[in-house]
């Protein structure tokens, strides 16, 4: 099914009866007519703009159905990896995400496959599938907030506590990345920890950095980074407020998150030295109550 008809079908609202469509097809054997199913689905969830779960659990359903007969053979786990790269749209993450959730299903063993080396192998495709879509969206000069989602995708492990580990050839092609392009980077860095609270609660104020900081930058290259910048390039106030931010957080266990309270007028405790007064006003995800010259939204 081609593409452009996939995208009538988006426009007109009908993507779930299609999944009805496709799935009373009762196809059960990994043959050209499923591989062509799988390519449909992956083409349905790299060009929907709304809720892709529902596609995403079919997706799931069909591969886990034939997923002994992909690992059957290298040749098999390699063509079919193939179909999936070949549908990554470079203007979206959505298929990223999917291959980010595949990897995580195969840690958590949700596959339940006996063939432990196949299953590896086929993990170790998958992960090449978002480094090589990361490196495109680079090289590509996509915006950033494209890129991040990218690099955000790049998994490759999760400890105990559901932390995700990602991999580290995606962590170099990132921090080179941010060298370049040190301005986008910082105005990105700090963010709610909440997205719910009222302004007259603590936790309206609590925010945190960049999730993955701590695996970008080895000990104390946060500083060597942050001194590198060159501030006629980036205003030195967000390299400051970024500065000061690590400092507070640099001695947290690497189990808790980096979280600091940021001082805005609107907050009853205002005074206290402990809160981190953020300087610049190029932050794009700080709340506006916590940001310069008057640390309140006019609007409010």
């Amino acid at each position: 099914m081609k593409k452009d008809i996939l995208i009538k079908y988006r426009d007109k609202d009908q993507e779930l009866d299609l999944l009805g469509a496709l799935e009373q097809r009762g196809l059960n054997q990994y043959d050209d007519e499923y591989k062509k199913l799988i390519e449909i689905l992956l083409n349905m969830l790299s060009i929907t703009k709304k809720n892709s779960v529902p596609i995403q659990q079919y997706l799931f359903r069909s591969i886990y159905n034939v997923l002994d007969s992909i690992l059957s053979s290298k040749e098999s786990t390699e063509e079919f990896t193939q179909i999936i790269a070949e549908n990554v749209d470079e203007n979206n993450d959505n298929v990223t995400s999917f291959v980010f959730r595949f990897i995580l299903n195969i840690k958590d063993n949700v596959e339940g496959s006996g063939d432990k080396r196949g299953v590896e192998a086929l993990k170790a495709a998958l992960e090449r599938i978002n480094i090589e879509a990361l490196h495109a969206g680079i090289t590509n000069n996509k915006d950033y907030s494209l890129i991040v989602k990218l690099f955000y995708n790049c998994v490759t492990d999760m400890e105990s506590d559901r932390r995700v580990i990602l991999h580290a050839e995606a962590i170099e092609k990132f921090h080179s990345y941010i060298i370049d392009n040190p301005a986008e980077y910082l105005q990105n860095f700090l963010r709610p920890y909440y997205n719910g609270p009222r302004k007259d609660h603590l936790e309206f104020y609590l925010h945190v950095g960049d999730p993955f900081w701590p695996q970008i930058f080895q000990k104390d290259s946060v500083l060597q980074y942050l001194n590198n910048i060159d501030n006629t390039i980036v205003d030195s106030k967000l390299i400051q407020d970024i500065r000061e931010y690590y400092e507070r957080v640099k001695t947290k266990p690497r189990n808790e998150d980096k979280i600091v309270i940021l001082y805005s007028s609107e907050y009853p405790w205002s005074n206290e030295v402990h809160l981190l007064k953020i300087l610049s006003k190029e932050h794009k995800h700080v709340r506006p109550l916590c940001l310069p010259p008057d640390y309140k939204d006019s609007k409010k």
